[in-house]
């Protein structure tokens, strides 16, 4: 395979987590500024601020806002939000499906051998029956209510990681290179638009960033 066609893998794969994460969250880091200070740490783009010294917040102007006017240490605490698919094959899959958002979510088995004989979990998103796709419970319960022989499944499972930074600012308009989107859906807008611009790990999406969207380096 070429590198330009592993890189684009990659990029696409980086797009997919960070497309999950702004799908369950705000506070998301849109940008670093390479060889800023955070930039060695372990976050991210794409990772979700949760707190800052141990203070939480409602939006990202407060996150953003309260390391714009921090001096010392701050400890920050994100999620990292991954997202793997999963295949499975059944002759009579007996599950049972809930709604949560837009998404139809595996809410029980009602055999627990099943569970134990796939791959799949509770909490698993249903992507595909039979390739067709699902949108609501109930087109999940009529698809398998009138199966005959194996059901192909194709489902989404989303996971979350905490990852930790410490960062000194020594004094108060000391720039620690991050950015974060406003919010999910301004991010989710972007993301959507620039997909196929290319993702570089540490500088972010080389696009077309809409100041509006995104709140200023910090």
């Amino acid at each position: 395979m070429h590198s330009s066609s592993i890189n684009t893998t990659r990029s696409l794969r980086e797009l997919d987590r960070i497309l999950s994460a702004v799908k369950y969250g705000d506070t998301i880091i849109s940008n670093i500024i390479d060889g800023s200070a955070t930039a060695n740490t372990k976050l991210r783009i794409g990772d979700k601020i949760c707190s800052i010294n141990g203070f939480h917040f409602d939006n990202s102007a407060e996150a953003i806002g309260f390391i714009r006017n921090a001096t010392g240490k701050m400890h920050i605490v994100a999620e990292r939000c991954t997202t793997t698919h999963i295949e499975a094959s059944l002759m009579k899959p007996i599950f049972m499906c809930s709604k949560k958002r837009n998404d139809v979510i595996i809410s029980s088995f009602k055999d627990r051998h099943i569970a134990a004989n796939t791959n799949l979990e509770i909490g698993d998103k249903i992507l595909c029956i039979n390739g067709s796709i699902m949108s609501n419970p109930e087109e999940v319960d009529r698809i398998i209510h009138n199966a005959e022989g194996s059901i192909s499944i194709f489902a989404e499972r989303y996971t979350k990681i905490t990852t930790e930074a410490f960062i000194t600012k020594s004094f108060q308009h000391q720039k620690v290179g991050i950015k974060v989107w406003a919010n999910a859906a301004a991010a989710h807008e972007e993301l959507t638009c620039d997909s196929d611009e290319i993702f570089s790990g540490r500088t972010g999406i080389i696009s077309r960033f809409r100041s509006q969207r995104t709140i200023s380096y910090v």
